[in-house]
Protein backbone atom coordinates (compact mmCIF):
# COMPACT_ATOMS: atom_id res chain seq x y z
CA UNK A 1 0.00 0.00 0.00
CA UNK A 2 1.22 3.46 -0.82
CA UNK A 3 0.20 6.87 -2.00
CA UNK A 4 -0.53 7.61 -5.67
CA UNK A 5 -0.60 11.30 -6.54
CA UNK A 6 -0.38 13.33 -9.74
CA UNK A 7 -0.53 17.13 -9.93
CA UNK A 8 -1.33 19.31 -12.95
CA UNK A 9 -0.99 23.05 -13.37
CA UNK A 10 -4.23 25.02 -13.26
CA UNK A 11 -5.59 25.80 -16.72
CA UNK A 12 -5.91 29.45 -17.78
CA UNK A 13 -9.52 28.72 -18.84
CA UNK A 14 -12.55 27.40 -17.00
CA UNK A 15 -14.79 24.51 -17.96
CA UNK A 16 -18.49 25.42 -17.85
CA UNK A 17 -19.23 22.62 -15.34
CA UNK A 18 -15.96 21.88 -13.52
CA UNK A 19 -14.35 25.32 -13.39
CA UNK A 20 -10.56 25.47 -13.70
CA UNK A 21 -8.92 22.17 -14.57
CA UNK A 22 -5.67 20.92 -13.13
CA UNK A 23 -5.23 20.22 -9.45
CA UNK A 24 -4.38 16.90 -7.84
CA UNK A 25 -5.50 13.31 -8.40
CA UNK A 26 -4.65 11.11 -5.43
CA UNK A 27 -5.51 7.74 -3.96
CA UNK A 28 -4.12 4.62 -2.28
CA UNK A 29 -2.23 1.96 -4.22
CA UNK A 30 -3.86 -1.27 -3.06
CA UNK A 31 -2.19 -3.65 -5.50
CA UNK A 32 0.99 -3.41 -7.57
CA UNK A 33 2.39 -6.10 -9.85
CA UNK A 34 5.60 -4.79 -11.42
CA UNK A 35 5.29 -4.75 -15.21
CA UNK A 36 1.71 -6.10 -15.11
CA UNK A 37 -0.84 -3.99 -13.24
CA UNK A 38 -1.74 -1.67 -10.43
CA UNK A 39 -4.93 -0.68 -8.62
CA UNK A 40 -5.56 2.67 -6.93
CA UNK A 41 -8.62 2.94 -4.70
CA UNK A 42 -10.19 5.69 -2.63
CA UNK A 43 -9.04 8.02 -5.42
CA UNK A 44 -10.16 11.65 -5.61
CA UNK A 45 -9.64 14.59 -7.92
CA UNK A 46 -9.13 17.87 -6.12
CA UNK A 47 -9.72 20.61 -8.71
CA UNK A 48 -8.22 24.07 -8.15
CA UNK A 49 -11.46 25.92 -7.34
CA UNK A 50 -14.29 23.39 -6.89
CA UNK A 51 -15.19 20.65 -4.43
CA UNK A 52 -13.46 17.29 -4.66
CA UNK A 53 -14.72 14.55 -7.00
CA UNK A 54 -14.47 11.04 -5.61
CA UNK A 55 -14.14 8.39 -4.46
CA UNK A 56 -13.23 6.30 -7.47
CA UNK A 57 -10.86 3.54 -8.54
CA UNK A 58 -8.11 3.50 -11.17
CA UNK A 59 -7.05 0.16 -12.62
CA UNK A 60 -4.19 -0.19 -15.11
CA UNK A 61 -3.11 -3.51 -16.60
CA UNK A 62 -0.66 -4.58 -19.29
CA UNK A 63 -0.83 -7.87 -21.23
CA UNK A 64 1.71 -9.10 -23.77
CA UNK A 65 0.42 -11.47 -26.45
CA UNK A 66 3.09 -12.38 -28.98
CA UNK A 67 4.45 -9.19 -30.51
CA UNK A 68 1.49 -7.11 -29.25
CA UNK A 69 0.95 -5.38 -25.94
CA UNK A 70 -2.45 -4.34 -24.64
CA UNK A 71 -2.64 -1.58 -22.05
CA UNK A 72 -5.99 -1.26 -20.31
CA UNK A 73 -6.94 1.77 -18.20
CA UNK A 74 -10.22 1.81 -16.28
CA UNK A 75 -11.38 4.60 -14.02
CA UNK A 76 -14.68 3.99 -12.24
CA UNK A 77 -17.03 5.16 -9.50
CA UNK A 78 -20.51 4.43 -8.23
CA UNK A 79 -21.30 8.17 -8.29
CA UNK A 80 -23.28 9.99 -10.99
CA UNK A 81 -24.57 13.43 -11.90
CA UNK A 82 -23.65 16.37 -14.13
CA UNK A 83 -20.17 16.95 -12.61
CA UNK A 84 -19.34 13.24 -12.84
CA UNK A 85 -20.50 13.00 -16.45
CA UNK A 86 -18.39 16.01 -17.43
CA UNK A 87 -15.40 14.72 -15.44
CA UNK A 88 -15.51 11.35 -17.24
CA UNK A 89 -15.97 13.07 -20.60
CA UNK A 90 -12.78 15.08 -20.05
CA UNK A 91 -10.78 12.28 -18.44
CA UNK A 92 -11.69 9.88 -21.26
CA UNK A 93 -10.37 12.38 -23.81
CA UNK A 94 -7.21 12.85 -21.73
CA UNK A 95 -6.54 9.12 -21.40
CA UNK A 96 -7.21 8.59 -25.12
CA UNK A 97 -4.70 11.29 -26.08
CA UNK A 98 -2.10 10.11 -23.55
CA UNK A 99 -2.33 6.48 -24.62
CA UNK A 100 -2.14 7.47 -28.30
CA UNK A 101 1.01 9.49 -27.58
CA UNK A 102 2.51 6.55 -25.66
CA UNK A 103 1.72 4.19 -28.56
CA UNK A 104 3.42 6.50 -31.08
CA UNK A 105 6.47 6.83 -28.80
CA UNK A 106 6.86 3.08 -28.39
CA UNK A 107 6.22 2.30 -32.07
CA UNK A 108 8.87 4.83 -33.09
CA UNK A 109 11.51 2.98 -31.05
CA UNK A 110 11.03 4.50 -27.61
CA UNK A 111 12.32 2.27 -24.85
CA UNK A 112 9.98 1.46 -21.97
CA UNK A 113 11.79 1.18 -18.66
CA UNK A 114 10.40 -0.57 -15.61
CA UNK A 115 11.50 0.58 -12.16
CA UNK A 116 14.48 -1.43 -10.97
CA UNK A 117 14.04 -0.64 -7.30
CA UNK A 118 10.65 -2.39 -6.96
CA UNK A 119 10.29 -6.09 -6.20
CA UNK A 120 8.27 -8.14 -8.69
CA UNK A 121 5.17 -9.74 -7.29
Amino acid sequence: MGIYAVEWETTPFQDEVLGSLGGIFYGTVMEFRNGHSFLVTDAHWLPPDQSVIGPMALEVSCKITGPATTLCVRQSSAESGERWERYYELVTAGWTESLSTLKKYLESGGNPRLPTNVNSI
